[in-house]
């Protein structure tokens, strides 16, 4: 079997905004540009990675300036984040936090994709 690889270099935010791509990929392309920015940016923020949760004023208004999106599309564009399965609350709370599978690990991260054609056999 042939193996396809690429070595990615990239620096610190880039890191997170080609990781949720990558992860949105295989998750079935579900989110759209904007909401793989927003994911990324949040989790770009290393104080936010400790904990994993996203639902702090400060990290919002960054977001908003850094992305140039208003109060309302970011809020959107979370709830959609959400809906997705991206990000839960924490529970028993109003808190929202990234989950845990989306957390890449520090400085570098390895994906393992295998894809096979399902025979018709396999189908009945």
């Amino acid at each position: 079997m042939r193996v396809l690889k690429k070595n990615i270099k990239t620096d610190y935010n880039n890191f997170y905004l080609y990781h949720t791509r990558i992860v949105n990929v295989v998750f079935g392309s579900v989110l759209g540009n904007k909401e793989i920015e927003v994911l990324a940016s949040f989790m770009s923020i290393s104080s936010q990675l400790e904990n994993g949760y996203i639902l702090d004023r400060i990290t919002r208004k960054q977001i908003m300036k850094d992305l140039k999106i208003f109060p309302g599309g970011l809020t959107n564009h979370i709830k959609s984040i959400k809906v997705k399965g991206f990000i839960e609350n924490v529970k028993g709370t109003k808190v929202l936090k990234i989950k845990d599978f989306l957390i890449p690990e520090k400085e570098k991260q390895l994906y393992q994709i295998y894809l096979e054609e399902e025979k018709e056999d396999d189908i009945k």
